[in-house]
């Protein structure tokens, strides 16, 4: 099993989820050295140097802007990343086959950094359903926010802020070509509301219009069934991960 997390400055914010999600020990280079761990993250030369000089079992979870980066990288790097005997876990097909690319072979594990336990159905039916969507400030083009402006686009808020407005929703929609597992899915999947997503997903909504998924979704009375189903299959997910 795995004992260790180690967390990437690059996705900081995700630290305090990542520990009570996962319960691990931060990882520290000189005392774990030797212990089985998991590296969240590889972004930038420091998260390379940790990784390639810890001499205990390694897992790697990659986080979506981190596959972006390595397959810009030297093939010196590459080539290293792929001769390191450790077990690589993606979250979709987009990144599985960046990764394959390159020549790394990865397990396809979707995780949550959410307690689904914080966010129970909440979904009501409207025959003028709402729809949201989350971008970055500097990467609009990226996350498709000039295409679609009857979505109402979050940025800004806090998280606290963020949760408690999404119930008044019945969609989400991700338009990254190229993403984790987003957050904003996540919650949207467990309050039991419907998505639509570039990158398929098991259930979601994916080689439809976005225009004919909305029309479909007027007629959306009940919450989606997928909310039980992507607890269960999180849950399991996580335990593949530390156990696996």
């Amino acid at each position: 099993m795995i004992k260790c997390a180690r967390v990437s400055s690059s996705i900081e914010n995700f630290r305090e989820k990542i520990d009570k999600r996962y319960g691990l020990k931060s990882y520290s280079f000189f005392v774990d050295f030797y212990k089985p761990t998991i590296f969240f993250g590889l972004y930038h030369w420091v998260d390379y140097l940790v990784f390639f000089s810890h001499q205990g079992r390694k897992t790697v979870f990659f986080c979506g802007g981190d596959i972006t980066n390595l397959s810009k990288r030297s093939r010196l790097l590459k080539w290293l990343v792929r001769k390191t005997n450790v077990r690589y876990v993606c979250e979709n097909d987009s990144e599985w086959y960046i990764l394959h690319n390159i020549g790394i072979q990865a397990e396809t594990l979707p995780q949550s950094f959410v307690n689904p336990d914080e966010f129970p159905v909440s979904y009501k039916h409207s025959n003028e359903p709402k729809i949201f969507a989350t971008y970055h400030k500097g990467r609009e083009k990226e996350y498709g926010y000039y295409l679609y402006p009857w979505v109402d686009w979050f940025c800004d808020l806090t998280e606290e802020e963020f949760n408690r407005k999404i119930k008044e929703y019945q969609g989400c929609i991700r338009l990254n070509k190229i993403d984790g597992f987003s957050e904003s899915l996540v919650k949207s999947i467990f309050v039991g509301q419907y998505q639509w997503s570039e990158i398929p997903y098991e259930g979601m909504s994916h080689t439809c219009s976005v225009y004919q998924w909305y029309e479909d979704l007027k007629n959306k009375k009940e919450p989606n069934p997928l909310s039980e189903k992507y607890r269960a299959i999180l849950e399991l997910n996580k335990h593949y991960l530390l156990y696996g």
